[in-house]
């Protein structure tokens, strides 16, 4: 069964935002306020080119993020790619479902809201009566740093249980919590959790064994996606044929692309300069004509308490570069000197951000940028992202013309299928 969308969800007009939505305290929009002041750098393509190249250099090692002008990109296209991804958006819920992806097996195209493995899971420890100190322990050696107990801090518990098979044949147990037991201001604690464990380990537990109850307690952004490869690979089934009134997704994507690819090599020559390299080095390293181009079409619809919810949380992309286009609603942020940044609207520029690939490349002088996504309560936001990667068997390292024993390689070299996988998981690199 399909999990309710956020599109459908905000369809219904609520007046308060669904738990599994609501932010931890330190990561609210509330709590965390852009700092006044300070604007990002915006950059013109039409300066002198060693111009451009000092500006790119200095916003890649302070910012790791900058808008760029006088790019060269019609007007008349990015308005064509805006409004061929707002229809898409405005089709019917079971049309737009045609469409989905499902990241928990690997297929990471089409619609849907989140757009990796679900892999950060948090979970709480809640003692519902009484717990032997023999079964807490074979439970901390099980489940290590993913079971926090609170036993003194809760009263207890009233729950009832169901328990269901799951996909790969191990037993869930799916728990309703009384909601006046939960702590209102505990955005971990949820009214509904999953436990899953190995029919074995749930026998010998046996069902009048005092229970402890593994909240899994999974935050969700307040957002839908479209994701898809636009060059050099074909559009998914089927989208290839989706047309809107300002023409077919295929054609406009394929003329953007071409675009975005003309202005990534631009960018690619600039950034290398700026490292002191020749101007092909950094494409070189990326894959030169096998470089990847994915777009993500971002919709955050209006949300009740924007205060309290996320429309992409804190995160650097894996890619090498990104560059974005937003409609006229404003919520990117960046992360800066201990501080978030709001970015500016500013009409016909592009937003790049520098992706951990080029981070990696550059052995940390060019930084990849933390930012996140805000919502809006009264308007809907959307970006058209593009995110510019190497092919997966592409070794990404320290260039060695930037290692010496003065400043020797803080990455490890790997191919980017490597890297994708461990930023997927959550794993050291």
């Amino acid at each position: 069964m399909i999990a309710e969308r956020v599109q459908a969800l905000a369809l219904g007009g609520p007046n308060k935002l669904p738990a599994q939505f609501i932010r931890p305290v330190h990561e609210r929009p509330e709590n965390t306020v852009a700092v006044d002041g300070v604007t990002v750098p915006v950059i013109s393509l039409s300066q002198p080119h060693d111009v451009v190249v000092k500006e790119v250099a200095e916003a890649c090692q302070e910012w790791g993020f900058f808008l760029i002008t006088d790019h060269g990109i019609s007007p008349s296209l990015i308005q064509r790619l805006k409004e061929v991804g707002q229809e898409f958006f405005e089709l019917p819920q079971g049309e737009k479902e045609a469409y989905s992806n499902d990241a928990a097996s690997g297929k990471f195209e089409g619609y849907g809201t989140k757009m990796t493995k679900n892999l950060e899971e948090s979970w709480s420890g809640l003692t519902i009566t009484f717990i032997s100190w023999l079964l807490l322990l074979r439970l901390t050696t099980m489940y290590g740093p993913k079971i926090h107990l609170l036993t003194a801090d809760l009263p207890p518990l009233f729950c009832t249980c169901r328990s269901y098979p799951s996909a790969d044949g191990r037993q869930q147990l799916v728990f309703r919590v009384s909601p006046s037991c939960m702590d209102k201001d505990s955005s971990e604690l949820r009214g509904r959790g999953t436990l899953m464990a190995n029919t074995g380990w749930l026998k010998r537990l046996g069902n009048s064994a005092p229970l402890i109850l593994l909240v899994k307690g999974d935050l969700e952004t307040w957002s839908s996606a479209f994701f898809m490869a636009s060059f050099p690979e074909p559009l998914l089934d089927g989208l290839s044929c989706f047309r809107t009134r300002r023409g077919s997704l295929s054609g406009v994507t394929e003329e953007y692309s071409k675009e975005i690819l003309r202005i990534t090599e631009n960018l690619l020559q600039l950034l290398s300069e700026g490292l002191g390299l020749e101007g092909k080095v950094l494409k070189s390293c990326l894959g030169d004509e096998e470089l990847k181009l994915e777009m993500k079409i971002n919709m955050y619809p209006p949300c009740p308490q924007p205060e309290l919810a996320l429309g992409v949380e804190p995160h650097t992309d894996m890619s090498a570069l990104t560059i974005l286009v937003p409609n006229d609603v404003p919520g990117l942020q960046v992360w800066k000197d201990g501080n978030w940044v709001a970015v500016n609207l500013l009409e016909n520029a592009l937003f790049v951000h520098v992706g951990d690939q080029i981070e990696v490349l550059s052995n940390g002088k060019y930084k990849s940028v933390l930012h996140r996504s805000l919502v809006n309560k009264e308007c809907t936001r959307m970006s058209w992202a593009v995110f510019i990667a190497p092919p997966h068997e592409a070794n990404i390292g320290p260039l060695s013309e930037l290692v010496n024993d003065q400043n020797q390689a803080k990455y490890s070299t790997k191919t980017y299928a490597e890297y994708r996988h461990r930023k997927f998981s959550k794993l050291p690199q």
